[in-house]
């Protein structure tokens, strides 16, 4: 969340997990968690059509309009050791991105300007 017109960013991040062990051998699990990305000095430098960036920049613009992007992340998992010295894992995670920072180039020109997309999801298994 933007704080004032300095581009200060802050934000609490929390992380929570619970893990439950029947026996030795096997392990279920679950976390959620929150993360927080506040714009890089490019991204902000080059943060509008009005500022479209040919090359790296070697100043900073005055304040742009981005948000920092925020992150929602669920994942389940379960280990298994059945047999000394091996093991298994299988984790299914879904990430809720809000505000991503993505470059855009607009047609016709070789610059591009960073802007704020709305809402994007990556989810998916893991195995090892």
């Amino acid at each position: 969340m933007r704080y004032d017109h300095y581009s200060q960013f802050a934000s609490t991040t929390p992380k929570l997990g619970v893990k439950w062990t029947p026996v030795k051998t096997f392990a279920l699990r679950g976390t959620y968690s929150e993360g927080f990305r506040a714009p890089a000095l490019l991204e902000l430098t080059c943060a509008g059509p009005a500022a479209i960036c040919p090359g790296l920049q070697a100043g900073a613009a005055p304040d742009p309009p981005l948000n920092p992007v925020r992150v929602r992340n669920f994942e389940i998992g379960v280990r298994s050791r059945p047999v000394a010295g091996t093991s298994a894992q299988l984790s299914v995670y879904r990430t809720e991105v809000f505000d991503d920072i993505f470059s855009v180039s607009p047609s016709g020109t070789t610059g591009i300007f960073f802007q704020n997309t709305g809402r994007t999801r990556r989810q998916g298994l893991e195995t090892m």
